[in-house]
């Protein structure tokens, strides 16, 4: 948990960003609604849910299309090899690549040309789902992000830096937080086929935005959301639309440690 220094230099980041005010107040109201819980316990408890059942990623992509699929950077080495050069040349450090086979051979597996993703940072993901969509006329990627808490402007200015000119046509990022954001993308996209959830990782946060994307999602669409061991949000979402998850657990180079997955039924199933 955060230490009363770090929430005080979050707070004077945010009351230097009056156009971020209303979720300064969202902060604070969550952080409040947290008093009395024991978010290490959570934390330990969804961890060992997600240790129990998991598999890698491979064998989640086997299980969802039924065939083995070609790593991302096999199919992709020069477009990945000028995302690396350029992620190298950032004036800040940015996080690397994470699960791009998921968001890429999920995004064929659907064929789709509606997705939402929250949370950008360099935009590794938006690349992924933009290799597959920029193959499919018309297609669009919708993107949220909220600079983070404390970050500079510098790093601001780098959100999606790996996403090519080329293909940003087929995307649209929005600078905002997801109570401002997602309800602008899901009027820009009011029905979607696939949808990555990475960005306020607070149990309440989770909550609201899994049922926005949720309701949202065709049949047979893909739910993936990132960081599922932070506490009990996923499990307790899986539960409440009845729908049984996959648990990938990525190696510790790739960031988050488990990601959850989950596909809406259809009327037949």
């Amino acid at each position: 948990m955060a230490s009363l220094r770090e929430r005080f230099k979050v707070i004077l980041w945010f009351l230097e960003r009056p156009r971020l005010y209303p979720e300064l107040m969202r902060y604070t109201t969550r952080r409040l609604q947290e008093i009395g819980r024991d978010r290490k316990q959570e934390a330990r408890e969804s961890t060992a849910l997600c240790e129990r059942v998991h598999v890698d990623a491979q064998t989640a992509l086997e299980q969802i299309m039924g065939v083995h699929p070609e790593p991302v950077d096999q199919l992709f080495r020069a477009e990945l090899a000028t995302a690396t050069a350029t992620l190298r040349a950032a004036p800040v450090p940015m996080h690397g690549a994470g699960n791009l086979d998921l968001i890429y051979h999920l995004t064929e597996h659907v064929a789709a040309t509606r997705a939402i993703e929250t949370g950008v940072s360099a935009g590794w993901s938006s690349l992924a789902f933009l290799l597959s969509m920029t193959k499919r006329p018309g297609a669009l990627l919708v993107s949220t992000d909220m600079p983070y808490p404390g970050s500079s402007q510098a790093a601001q200015q780098c959100v999606g830096i790996v996403v090519p000119a080329q293909m940003r046509p087929s995307w649209k990022l929005i600078d905002a937080p997801d109570r401002d954001s997602l309800p602008e993308a899901l009027t820009l996209l009011p029905e979607i086929d696939i949808c990555h959830y990475d960005s306020d990782k607070s149990y309440a946060a989770r909550m609201w935005a899994y049922r926005k994307l949720w309701a949202a999602l065709r049949p047979g669409g893909i739910l993936i959301s990132d960081d599922i061991d932070d506490n009990l949000g996923f499990f307790h979402f899986c539960g409440e639309v009845q729908v049984e998850p996959i648990v990938v657990g990525m190696p510790a180079t790739k960031g988050s440690k488990y990601i959850g997955i989950l596909t809406k039924p259809t009327a037949a199933g």
